[in-house]
């Protein structure tokens, strides 16, 4: 994420102080949600309903974090950003297991 704003400035600069694009932002919170539960699985005895949850507020915490961050004349550089993020979200994933093994092969690829 922190690439594509660093590539689309003015694009995401317009989207955090223009509140009438709160449909893409949710959009891309959907997106974010969905991901962490294609790759993750809940951590016993954690139920369904609390791994969604769990999932949606780290999506949304990411999001957030972009958008005030935006808003707020940006006080710390994306580097910075990205890593005290990294560091957010690690310790909100610690613990959860993968489904199975990211692979970045092609041959299962068309």
């Amino acid at each position: 994420m922190s690439t594509n704003i660093m590539q689309y400035d003015g694009f995401f600069e317009n989207l955090a102080v223009t509140h009438k694009h709160s449909l893409f932002v949710e959009h891309t919170v959907n997106i974010m949600t969905r991901v962490f539960e294609e790759v993750f699985q809940p951590i016993p005895p954690m139920s369904m309903d609390e791994f969604r949850m769990q999932s949606r507020f780290i999506a949304s915490g990411i999001s957030g974090v972009y958008l005030e961050w935006l808003r707020n004349d940006r006080p710390i550089s994306i580097n910075e950003l990205t890593v005290r993020l990294d560091d957010m979200v690690s310790r909100e994933l610690d613990g959860m297991q993968l489904k199975a093994p990211i692979s970045c092969n092609s041959e299962n690829q068309s």
